[in-house]
């Protein structure tokens, strides 16, 4: 009589051996900028609000150049004209409208864009989006000395 092969036998071979995954480190730097309006500032003293239109449509093209560039490009490779500033060291009005917004300890920066010589744009950075703040024609939120 012949021995009967007692191993069991499957059709379809199976794979033991997991790797374990998780989400890769995501570098915000890399990405590009999106803006958020909601926050805006429409009241003195660094309002949207007295824009005008020849204005918007400068801000609009300055924004939507910016958006072709990543963080990095824009707040590392531009940090002459484009960076972080402690909300610290903002001149009094700035750190004043802060706090009456709730913001003063939320954030340890904020971020300012410039432009054009004077004119900035300020706002807070989440992650890969920008929330657009104050609107500063004068360059009155912060003196960087120039």
């Amino acid at each position: 009589m012949a021995k009967k092969d007692k191993k069991p036998k499957t059709a379809v071979s199976l794979v033991l051996s997991k790797t374990p995954s998780t989400e890769p480190f995501r570098d915000f730097n890399k990405l590009h900028p999106a803006w958020r309006i909601a926050s805006l500032e429409m009241c003195d003293p660094y309002g949207w609000h007295e824009l005008e239109a020849s204005k918007l449509d400068e801000i609009r093209e300055r924004l939507s150049h910016l958006e072709k560039l990543t963080w990095n490009e824009i707040l590392i490779l531009q940090k002459k004209w484009n960076h972080t500033v402690p909300t610290a060291s903002l001149k009094k009005p700035a750190r004043d409208r802060l706090t009456a917004l709730g913001l003063d300890a939320s954030f340890d920066e904020i971020t300012s864009l410039r432009l054009n010589w004077k004119g900035r744009i300020w706002g807070f950075r989440i992650d890969g989006a920008m929330t657009l703040l104050w609107w500063d024609p004068n360059h009155d939120v912060w003196d960087d000395g120039t």
